[in-house]
């Protein structure tokens, strides 16, 4: 199986659910330098408020920071 079909049979099942669970660390939520790293956040919080209009939504941190 092609990764463009594999890809395509995640989005299906993603859309037909009706619970996601975000898993975020902090590679996602800091920068380089050690700061919040505004625009990646941003766009997080975007997304999910995009996700939360059908579905219910679930961020989840390890809480470590590092």
């Amino acid at each position: 199986m092609d990764t463009t079909k594999i890809h395509l049979t995640y989005r299906l099942r993603l859309a037909k659910a009706k619970r996601i669970v975000i898993k975020v660390g902090t590679h996602i939520l800091i920068n380089k330098s050690g700061g919040p790293n505004v625009q990646r956040i941003a766009a997080l919080v975007k997304d999910i408020a995009l996700l939360q209009q059908n579905h219910e939504v679930i961020l989840v941190s390890s809480g470590a920071i590092g």
